[in-house]
């Protein structure tokens, strides 16, 4: 017969899942925020929206080409 899973155990998986979650939500937030320093143009970056800004191809304005 199965043993009953205790509810510390249940906490403690939920506990750990929720450590990992905010732990890989921070590396993605992170990467994403030094886009920049990681790119050609030094004045790159991503803005709060998700926009692309700085000196770099994709935020010129395309009718100058």
């Amino acid at each position: 017969m199965r043993r009953p899973v205790s509810i510390r155990y249940i906490a403690g998986c939920i506990a750990l899942g929720c450590v990992v979650h905010v732990a890989a939500a921070e590396t993605v937030a992170y990467s994403v925020t030094d886009l920049g320093a990681l790119t050609d143009g030094a004045a790159t970056g991503i803005n709060e929206r998700g926009d692309i800004v700085g000196d770099s191809f994709a935020s010129r304005d395309m009718t100058d080409l």
